[in-house]
């Protein structure tokens, strides 16, 4: 350090350690004209004023807050309150979106963590009655057949897009069949449903309350996409006959619901579907 005059002059090595950083970033800051210093006409050196020392404070203070150097940049040749204040207002909305999506991601990766834990020891095949709280489903009347596991991904974005569905739903997708159609020996004919929190937000003729109540429930290692409708119907075939043979009455139609495809494995017999049946 020298005096040059009344100011304090600093070599870059000094002005580093004075600013608790490295000469690596002083040069990376000269590099992209944040932070100029002057040049010694004898032998080239940098110096560094105590000026520079409050100029890096404030870069250092604005990359602490996540600007980015061409954003520094901008504020350094415009430095107001006024242009500062606008781009701290659209720093602090960025940042409320970046959270929003992070407590998305958070919620999906909750959701598909409680998915798998639930369902990794899952008894298979193996009939149980549970009790359900009333649930709510957007529902749409599904007759085409699907033609790729993209398309049930698809479908359920679609839904939730259009119809602001911001909720992350429990369930991958879940099917609807009507009773009559196993019970009379016709093909299942599947409703789509996405399951919401909020009711008040689908359409009423497209709402779908599930009631409450007993449901017999099994599971199975398919895939429902790509199975056929007759082994579809035999598995629902099963579940009713155990009904029969255990003196339950069947009160609603069927439920399907997708647990684990597609974001665990690509081998249809590793996919896990519930079945679930209202009883009393």
């Amino acid at each position: 350090m020298k005096n040059d005059g009344n100011e304090k002059i600093f070599s870059i090595s000094e002005f580093a350690k004075a600013c608790g950083t490295t000469k690596d970033t002083l040069y990376h800051y000269e590099k992209h004209e944040l932070l100029v210093p002057a040049y010694d006409k004898k032998n080239h050196y940098r110096l560094y004023s105590v000026n520079d020392f409050h100029h890096f404070q404030f870069i250092a203070h604005l990359r602490r807050m996540g600007f980015s150097v061409s954003e520094i940049k901008d504020c350094l040749s415009d430095r107001n309150v006024t242009s500062y204040r606008e781009m701290l207002s659209r720093s602090q909305k960025q940042c409320l979106d970046q959270i929003a999506a992070l407590n998305h991601r958070y919620a999906i990766i909750t959701n598909s963590l409680e998915n798998v834990t639930r369902f990794s020891n899952i008894p298979i095949e193996t009939p149980a009655v549970k009790y359900v709280e009333e649930e709510y489903f957007f529902e749409e009347p599904f007759t085409e057949k699907f033609h790729s596991l993209d398309g049930i991904c698809q479908f359920q974005e679609h839904l939730r897009a259009a119809n602001q569905m911001p909720d992350v739903t429990r369930n991958v997708t879940v099917f609807r069949v009507g009773r009559k159609s196993i019970q009379e020996g016709y093909s299942p004919r599947f409703s789509v449903m996405v399951q919401t929190s909020d009711p008040s937000s689908v359409d009423k003729e497209k709402l779908h309350i599930k009631p409450e109540g007993s449901y017999l429930q099994m599971f199975f290692r398919t895939d429902v996409v790509s199975s056929s409708a007759e082994r579809t119907t035999e598995y629902l075939r099963r579940m009713q006959q155990y009904a029969e043979e255990h003196n339950y009455q069947i009160t609603g139609d069927y439920y399907c619901f997708l647990h684990i495809s597609i974001f665990l494995t690509d081998d249809a017999k590793e996919y896990l579907t519930e079945f679930q049946i209202g009883i009393n």
